[in-house]
């Protein structure tokens, strides 16, 4: 895998999970800190 394409999947990603935990903290406050460490560590 090209070095360029790497760091635009890494962007996507990085983009993805910041909309998935702004979502998660709008829905729920007290969820979104667990599911978060739970995908740190997973």
């Amino acid at each position: 895998m090209s070095l360029i394409r790497l760091l635009a999947l890494v962007l996507l990603l990085s983009a993805l999970l910041g909309v998935g935990r702004s979502a998660a903290v709008t829905l729920a406050p007290g969820q979104s800190s667990i599911e978060i460490e739970s995908t740190r560590s997973g």
